[in-house]
């Protein structure tokens, strides 16, 4: 189980409590959205589709908006950057569906401890299992 904290450290800026010298530091807002670049919507869409049940928010020659979850993907049409490196989104998915998923789809996942893979564009996606036992 995940737990936010909130922090009080020595600081000379957010939050002043003055009478300590100290200011209390919130915990980081929750992520709105990622906007991985994806060469074509329509192609997009249709792999992560496989992959991945996700609502259709909009979309338009150029972008594709996905809830996935409580969090949502903005596709992006652009890509031409190299593939990704270690940059990476990671997203939460139970590890044994994903994993089956990736096959079917005939997904090549990475090497490495973490189940990583491309999509067809180079974007470099992480697998994340919460342990929920």
């Amino acid at each position: 189980m995940l737990t936010r904290f909130s922090s009080v450290t020595k600081c000379g800026g957010l939050f002043p409590i003055p009478a300590l010298s100290t200011c209390v530091v919130p915990p980081g807002p929750p992520e709105n959205h990622i906007a991985p670049e994806v060469g074509d919507i329509e192609e997009a869409l249709e792999f992560y589709g496989r992959l991945f049940k996700f609502e259709l928010r909009g979309k338009s020659d150029f972008m594709a908006f996905i809830d996935l979850g409580d969090q949502f993907t903005a596709l992006q049409k652009g890509r031409k950057q190299p593939a990704d490196d270690g940059r990476h989104f990671g997203l939460v998915v139970e590890d044994k569906v994903a994993r089956k998923a990736l096959k079917a789809a005939g997904v090549t996942l990475l090497d490495g401890p973490f189940l990583d893979f491309r999509d067809p564009w180079g974007n470099r996606v992480e697998i994340v299992g919460y342990d929920t036992s």
